[in-house]
């Protein structure tokens, strides 16, 4: 245990005082209050043989029995990503309780001639009912799409029917750790008020990426 004499910032301080000739005795513990900060260690995916590693991460902790029914057509599920340096995003996580007629997975970025709307398509994929099941763990584009760290991305994806287990304790920040040299931050942001997919919960949860 190290102990200070000077009092530090951002520690936490437990005090005894004896009424022997040991005096006061003082221990300071480090403490953070930064709960929506995590850094992770990513996890290496071979999605084919050609490809080069691509790694993935999940944005929350906790999977839950919690289980999210898609009954409209074009359910939809958002969240905004950005990163803190160019990457190549392969796909997204998928944990389904019951098989859809249908998803669409979308990425957006904002318009330029239209301030604050997320109506300019960078890679949109349908996936039928052929293509989707309970055993299908990852909706992956047809290649790579690169994400600058300039931008700010909406991940969309919209169900026809079938159901997905929920994810709790999600955060606004995660490192995702490759190596020792290399890491990449991943900032999330809830879209308006979406109560079922947002920075503490959802249906998507992992991402599978490779770094630039």
């Amino acid at each position: 245990i190290d102990t200070f004499r000077e009092k530090r910032a951002n520690w936490r301080l437990i005090y005894y005082s004896g009424d022997d000739e040991t005096g006061v005795g003082e221990l300071q513990f480090l403490y953070s209050c930064s709960f929506n900060l995590s850094e992770e260690l990513a996890e290496p995916n071979a999605f084919n043989q050609e490809d080069e590693q691509v790694f993935s991460f999940s944005r929350c902790v906790t999977k839950t029995s919690f289980f999210h029914v898609h009954e409209a057509e074009a359910d939809k599920h958002r969240i905004i990503i950005s990163v803190d340096r160019d990457i190549l995003l392969y796909g997204v996580g998928l944990t389904l309780k019951s098989s859809p007629k249908k998803v669409l997975l979308t990425l957006q970025v904002q318009s330029d001639s239209v301030h604050g709307e997320w109506n300019k398509t960078v890679r949109h994929v349908v996936f039928h009912k052929d293509d989707v099941s309970v055993d299908s763990d990852v909706l992956q584009f047809p290649g790579p799409v690169l994400l600058s760290s300039a931008e700010s991305y909406l991940l969309m994806l919209s169900f026809d029917g079938g159901e997905s287990y929920l994810y709790q304790d999600g955060k606004e920040t995660v490192t995702a750790v490759i190596d020792s040299q290399n890491k990449v931050q991943f900032k999330f942001a809830s879209y308006k008020d979406d109560e079922v997919t947002n920075v503490n919960e959802g249906v998507i949860n992992k991402l599978f990426f490779r770094h630039l």
